[in-house]
């Protein structure tokens, strides 16, 4: 039950990232900018235009352009994903006695198994937490990001 609720929320949580990046180029309900003050344009005649203090704010934008927030997809090479895959995965998926008949020795044979690792991996349920090795947060997204473009 716990890892289909998590499924559900990264599902969610991808959406509304994506929902998010499509929307750049449509309107926006917020200013770009703050406000700032503007010259006062209402000058009594005769009176000197530099000691009329300034009260009317301006809605003009500070800045047109928006900064970039979301971050350039990773891609995780073959190269890169066999070292991951040796490092922590071959000593238990390695030929006819592979673990649950998953061979992960080699990136070949990983990517027949792609969907079902991403699942395992996503999870939490591989690599169990008895493993020697244990992957940092930065190999697992590795090694997902490399699972996800073999589906």
């Amino acid at each position: 039950m716990r890892s289909k609720a998590i499924k559900v929320l990264g599902i969610l949580m991808m959406g509304a990232v994506l929902a998010a990046c499509s929307d750049k180029s449509g309107p926006s309900n917020k200013p770009a900018g703050g406000t700032k003050p503007v010259a006062n344009t209402n000058v009594t005649p005769g009176s000197d235009p530099s000691t009329t203090p300034s009260t009317t704010p301006s809605t003009t934008p500070a800045s047109t352009t928006e900064p970039t927030t979301t971050p350039a997809p990773t891609t995780t090479t073959d190269s890169d994903a066999q070292s991951l895959l040796t490092t922590y995965c071959a000593r238990c998926h390695t030929g006819a006695g592979a673990a649950a008949g998953v061979m992960l020795s080699t990136t070949d044979e990983a990517k027949g198994f792609a969907s079902r690792s991403a699942t395992e991996l996503e999870d939490g349920a591989m690599p169990p937490r008895s493993s020697r090795k244990i992957p940092s947060d930065t190999e697992k997204t590795q090694l997902l990001d490399w699972f996800r473009q073999q589906i």
